[in-house]
């Protein structure tokens, strides 16, 4: 049977054809025979294979190269996510709060684009006026950078706006929660699913007091009783008021 490869092959110059034959896993072993099959025929120079052995050992560092660079990623990419892939080793308190900080991050970012999104739809509504929510939102947009490089530069300011966002989010949750359980009960669905986020903000405040993480952000235990202190009667006052508003109207 006729080596479709033969015509094919015919105007291929001789450095191509050795490739073909001395890169015999990158090739079908009918494009080999037929390469060698024509290089047989011609008549090679000393050069030529000088340059092909070139190419091949330039080709297969590269290729080593990429290997190595593959396995240090994810080598790191195990190392990073060590708390989650091994729960029971024991797992340095630093690798927790970059966990930690990695889901924040995540959490904010689709924050940020949601408000974004929000803020678009604002700007192409032509009966839409400007009210509390809006300023809000906007607001917010504007926060979302700021605590993202407080937090990269470990600043306590990082910390303490990342413990004032959860215990704003728990106030707003609860609030929303006894809303639905008392003035709606066709809804109380939503409050189910709300609760789950409610215990992640929750675990989120208790890791944030944790003392490896208020010391890694410069905390010491007295200025964290501090802040803890302001931020507690502020959440509760705002909570009361809320919780007034709901009832009273």
């Amino acid at each position: 049977m006729q080596n479709k490869f033969l015509e094919s092959f015919a105007n291929y110059s001789n450095f191509e054809l050795l490739i073909i034959i001395n890169m015999p896993d990158d090739y079908q072993q009918e494009a080999i025979d037929a390469a060698a099959a024509i290089i047989d025929e011609r008549e090679v120079t000393e050069d030529e294979l000088k340059m092909v052995d070139d190419y091949i050992l330039e080709t297969e560092t590269q290729k080593e190269n990429g290997k190595k660079k593959i396995e240090r990623s994810t080598e790191k990419l195990v190392a990073f996510f060590e708390p989650i892939i091994k729960p029971s080793a024991d797992v340095s308190t630093h690798k927790w709060l970059n966990i930690f900080l990695f889901f924040t991050a995540i959490h904010y970012l689709w924050t940020f684009y949601t408000t974004v999104n929000v803020f678009i739809l604002f700007v192409k509504c032509e009966s839409c006026k400007i009210d509390t929510h809006i300023i809000a939102e906007m607001l917010y947009l504007m926060y979302i950078p700021i605590l993202f490089y407080q937090l990269y530069i470990k600043s306590r300011l990082g910390w303490v706006l990342l413990l004032i966002d959860n215990a704003l989010s728990i106030v707003f949750i609860v609030s929303n929660l006894f809303m639905v359980y008392k003035l709606n009960n066709e809804i109380r669905g939503y409050a189910d699913n709300t609760l789950w986020l409610l215990f992640i903000k929750i675990a989120f405040v208790v890791f944030i007091l944790k003392e490896e993480v208020h010391f890694y952000f410069n905390i010491n235990p007295t200025e964290k009783k501090r802040y803890c202190k302001v931020i507690a009667m502020a959440a509760a006052v705002l909570q009361l008021l809320l919780f007034c508003k709901i009832v009273w109207g």
